[in-house]
C-alpha cells in the first residue's frame, strides 16, 4: 500500500516573539496548504498580514477546544457522543 505525506514547516528565528502553540499553529496551516497542493508535498508557512489573521483565528479555536479535549467533553460539543 503506497504511503504519502504532507508536511507543514514553520520557521523559528530564535528572536521571534512566538509561543510554542503559535508555532505549531503555523506548521498546521502550512500542512493544510501542502495537502491542498496534492500528495507528497511540503509547504513553508509565510508570515504575512493575512496569514497572521488566520493564525490568530486557528489559535483561538485551539485554545477553545483544548479544555474540552482534556476533560473529554469534546464529543458532546461536536455532537458525536456515543450511546455506549
Amino acid at each position: 500500500m503506497p504511503i504519502s505525506s504532507s508536511i507543514g514547516i514553520a520557521l523559528f528565528g530564535g528572536d521571534d516573539e512566538l509561543t510554542a502553540d503559535e508555532l505549531v499553529v503555523e506548521a498546521d496551516i502550512a500542512m493544510y496548504d501542502a495537502k491542498e497542493a496534492g500528495k507528497d508535498r511540503y509547504a513553508v508557512y509565510e508570515r504575512t498580514d493575512g496569514r497572521r489573521e488566520l493564525r490568530s483565528i486557528r489559535g483561538n479555536w485551539n485554545e477553545r477546544l483544548r479544555p474540552a479535549a482534556l476533560d473529554q467533553t469534546l464529543p458532546y460539543l461536536l455532537g458525536t457522543r456515543s450511546s455506549a
